[in-house]
């Protein structure tokens, strides 16, 4: 309880593409910068889902380690977060579960 852990990444287009391409969702507020510029955000932006993907790598390979897995996750976006911008995943062990083997 208490460890931390904390990973970092500058989501560029081609990121953004990839994911559009592989999930199906090619949204032009995503991927497409004219339409972006467009729209209420002037630029495209990161699928919400691109971003729990992430945090589910994080917590499938990176924290507390391999073999770990992500069994509930829950968001509110409450901000768009342009392509081209660092994001900062930060988790910590609020509680350890040691008979089920959760932290």
């Amino acid at each position: 309880v208490g460890d931390t852990y904390s990973f970092e990444r500058t989501l560029s287009m081609e990121d953004v593409q990839a994911f559009a391409a592989v999930s199906g969702d090619d949204n032009p507020i995503h991927v497409d910068e004219a339409a972006a510029a467009a729209s209420r955000f002037g630029r495209p932006v990161v699928h919400g889902v691109f971003l729990l993907a992430i945090a589910s790598k994080v917590l499938g390979r990176d924290f507390p380690g391999d073999g770990s897995i992500a069994v509930s996750l829950e968001a509110r976006f409450l901000r768009p977060v342009p392509v081209g911008e660092t994001v900062t995943l930060e988790v910590k062990v609020a509680e350890k579960i040691e008979s089920r083997g959760h932290v």
